[in-house]
Order: structure tokens, then C-alpha cells, then sequence
């Protein structure tokens, strides 16, 4: 990523953070924890409904088999997988501080591919008055 100034100036931004890295350790790191979880929750939904099943006299085949189907469907039922994401998450962030004069300025943001390619950019217009300490530009760009 870097920042084009009024055209002319390239000025490379800095790599800060690989959230996408670090989300990975962390789902990694807790991936024994959830697969543990999922196996007792089922584990316990399925004895759960084997004994209620069991409750039914056994010259009861007909009730005995309905309990079974309900604590089956109720099982299917209840398990829903964890479908949580965060879509808005950037995977990396990128920045650089630029001391600018008074006065208006273009700011181009691109993003290069591996390639060296320019795959998307974004332009700012920023005005800069003789008392602005500090004018902060924000650009996602999601592939």
C-alpha cells in the first residue's frame, strides 16, 4: 500500500498488523477447546434422548420409536453451527505519518498486488490550515 501525494510524491506505508494472522493463531489456540464443547454437547443430547426413550415401557414400541424420532429431530434441531464472522475485519493494517505544508493536497491511496500492479485506489482531497496538527485518512479496500 502507499499514499501518492498531489501526484508526485510516493510515500510507502508501513505494515502495523496481520489481524488475519493473529485471528488465526487465536482460532487455532481454542480449536481443541470447541471441538471438545461440540463433542460433549452432543454426547449429552444423545444420552439425554436414549434415556427417554429407555423411560417407555418396551411393549410400547410405537411410543418408544416417537420418543426416539423427537429426541433425534430435537438434536438436529439444536445444533447449529457457529456461522459468526466478522466481515468488516481488515486483515492487515498499513500506515505512515506525512508532514504536509498548509494548503490543499491530493492524497491517492493504492494498493499493489504481488505482481506490482495497482488493483485499486482511492482518492482524498485534505485541506490543511496553518493550525492543523493532525488529519487522519482512512481507506479499506476488500478483495
Amino acid at each position: 500500500v502507499r499514499a501518492v501525494i498531489n501526484g508526485k510524491k510516493q510515500i510507502p506505508l508501513k505494515l502495523i498488523e496481520e489481524m488475519d494472522v493473529v485471528a488465526a493463531e487465536v482460532y487455532k489456540s481454542k480449536e481443541p477447546i470447541i471441538y471438545a464443547r461440540s463433542l460433549l454437547r452432543a454426547t449429552t443430547k444423545a444420552v439425554g434422548s436414549k434415556v427417554a426413550t429407555n423411560l417407555v415401557d418396551e411393549d410400547r414400541e410405537i411410543l418408544r420409536g416417537f420418543i426416539s424420532l423427537l429426541g433425534l429431530i430435537g438434536q438436529e434441531a439444536t445444533e447449529k453451527a457457529d456461522l459468526r464472522g466478522w466481515q468488516t475485519l481488515p486483515g492487515q493494517a498499513w500506515m505512515n505519518v506525512v508532514q504536509l505544508p498548509a494548503g490543499e493536497h491530493q492524497i491517492r491511496m493504492e494498493y499493489i498486488n504481488g505482481s506490482g500492479n495497482v488493483v485499486f485506489t482511492e482518492t482524498f482531497d485534505v485541506q490543511m490550515g496553518p493550525d492543523t496538527e493532525l488529519e487522519l485518512l482512512e481507506s479499506i479496500y476488500s478483495y
